[in-house]
């Protein structure tokens, strides 16, 4: 998956693995996200933690 972070200056695209098949069976392609995840190097990806539609992001 793509992912940008819409907080960094240069909003660049960097690749995010996801780990579990049930978190790829509720993301639907061009819409956007809330998540969380962790990185050593954005260059190296980053793994995702959490996923949130941003409707249900207080829930």
């Amino acid at each position: 998956m793509k992912a940008v972070d819409p907080y960094s200056r240069e909003q660049r695209e960097f690749e995010l693995t996801i780990d579990e098949m049930n978190a790829w069976n509720l993301i639907e392609e061009d819409n956007e996200y809330l998540a969380t995840y962790v990185y050593t190097s954005l260059d190296d990806g980053a793994e995702l933690l959490s996923i949130k539609h941003p409707a249900k992001a207080n829930e």
